[in-house]
């Protein structure tokens, strides 16, 4: 149950759609059929408008209940405490004839494994394939950029930001969900590789509205921020909000999977490798 709910929450905004979609037809027929008040027959076309809109959820909750079983197996792997490579098998037999946004959630966790080639080739195989809606653009970008940022690509990394900023700032406008606050991070984290630490302040405030709708993304905000202050020199600052955050972790019982809380420790590691030069300065 607690993975259909998963489903029923990612699909809100679907649902609510159809559903609202649904009753203002049926509250149309209702005005218009007023005038026909004391006829006989005068209910049949709402009855039959509130038949067509119970159907049409119907159907709706079938799609769902059809993607959460599609999914149930990726979730459970998900649930498991560790990111291991078992999750990319699970993935790739659940969606066998992959779309771009497959290939791109697969690009996502190999990056996570540390399997960057792999990830490359995921990418470059859903750039070569239709991304009609702006939510798979928009996930495939982030995604793009954080490969680039891991590779240590920074400049192109930072291309690819300036090339769908706009498109990015316009999605944000009216989501506030994981590839949102991802954008926002990865902007104060390229910002500030630039030395433009006044920009990368906007980004990190510009989290905000995400922030309070879902506690658990503080902690992408948060090790960002990091990133931000080790970029700047401020080891203090940083070390305060890592501690903070490997605190918090510890007793933090909002994130929908085990993996997520794990995924949220990578983060931490990447980031504390790629912009600490104390851990630079010990690997040399």
């Amino acid at each position: 149950m607690k993975y259909f709910k998963y489903c029923l929450k990612v699909n809100r905004k679907f649902i609510l759609s159809c559903l609202i979609l649904s009753l203002s037809l049926d509250i149309v027929v209702f005005c218009i059929d007023l005038e026909n008040v004391g006829v006989n027959g005068f209910w049949r076309p709402v009855i039959i408008s509130l038949i067509i809109t119970v159907v049409v959820m119907c159907v709706v909750m079938a799609f769902i209940y059809r993607l959460y079983k599609k999914n149930l197996p990726v979730f459970k792997v998900l649930d498991e405490k560790d990111f291991t490579d078992k999750l990319i098998d699970t993935y790739r037999m659940a969606f066998p004839r992959s779309t771009a946004m497959n290939h791109i959630v697969l690009a996502s966790y190999l990056k996570v494994l540390d399997r960057l080639d792999e990830a490359q080739q995921e990418l470059e195989i859903a750039g070569r394939l239709q991304m009609l809606d702006i939510r798979t653009k928009a996930y495939y970008s982030e995604v793009l950029i954080g490969l680039r940022m891991r590779q240590r690509r920074f400049d192109e990394a930072i291309m690819i930001y300036n090339n769908y900023n706009q498109m990015m700032e316009a999605y944000c406008r009216s989501n506030k969900d994981a590839v949102c606050i991802q954008h926002y991070a990865n902007g104060a984290l390229l910002y500030a590789y630039s030395g433009d630490f006044n920009s990368a302040m906007v980004c990190i405030r510009k989290t905000e509205p995400a922030v309070k709708k879902q506690r658990k993304f503080a902690f992408t905000r948060n090790t960002a921020l990091m990133g931000v202050y080790l970029l700047r020199g401020d080891m203090r600052s940083a070390d305060d909000i890592k501690n903070m955050m490997l605190t918090d972790m510890q007793t933090f019982d909002e994130f929908e999977f085990e993996a997520y809380r794990q995924l949220t420790y990578k983060d931490i590691e990447e980031i504390t490798m790629l912009f600490d030069p104390r851990v630079q300065a010990e690997t040399r």
